[in-house]
């Protein structure tokens, strides 16, 4: 189940934005966001491109079938992947990971502990992989071109990931939702120069040729 709460509507928006911009800048026509995660909602994170079905091998595809290959939260838990990806993709790959480096980290790492719970959460993986080195790394071991690397997904709460409300110890999860969580988008104006402690997700986007 997909839990649509302000801090995945934020994700959504400011991730949505670095789409569009590099759409315009490159102009993609064929787009595969793959593989997907639970956390993600491919009819949300997928309105601007047509959605394609994929394994988290990305099996199926030819060389070459999709000018953007991308995806959320998975090359941190399967960095072998970028492999795949820059297989199927006949111009760029981008990917976006947690960012480990969010003092939210350690309440979401916590809260799975006193629980002895195990984390289903995409912010599971190689920490080593969860920052802008880690994942700048795992694209040049792939030998692609990275034309821009960076910070999304900026808001002025840490990433905890779970609810405040599980935090504290209620078993249900209830997310916050605000009515004018697209105005918060503004917000990253002011937190983008903290980016590299209050950015919630890291992205790398690179050309396969």
């Amino acid at each position: 189940m997909v839990y649509r709460g302000i801090g995945n509507e934020f994700r959504e928006l400011s991730q949505a934005k670095l789409l569009c911009r590099l759409h315009k800048l490159y102009k993609f026509r064929t787009v595969l966001q793959a593989p997907y995660d639970h956390a993600t909602d491919p009819e949300v994170d997928n309105k601007m491109f047509p959605t394609y079905e994929a394994n988290t091998g990305l099996e199926g595809y030819a060389k070459g079938s999709f000018d953007l290959v991308w995806n959320f939260g998975f090359l941190q838990r399967m960095p072998h992947l970028i492999h795949r990806m820059v297989y199927v993709s006949r111009r760029f790959v981008l990917a976006f990971v947690p960012n480990a480096l969010n003092p939210g980290t350690i309440f979401h790492r916590v809260y799975h502990a006193v629980h002895a719970s195990p984390c289903d959460h995409p912010e599971r993986g190689y920490p080593m992989f969860m920052n802008l080195r880690g994942l700048q790394a795992t694209f040049q071991e792939a030998r692609v071109k990275v034309l821009e690397a960076g910070f999304i997904d900026i808001p002025i709460w840490f990433d905890t990931v779970v609810t405040l409300a599980e935090l504290v110890g209620s078993s249900s999860r209830r997310p916050l939702r605000l009515p004018f969580t697209q105005h918060l988008l503004s917000v990253e104006k002011l937190t983008m120069p903290f980016g590299k402690i209050m950015a919630h997700h890291v992205y790398v986007f690179a050309s396969v040729k």
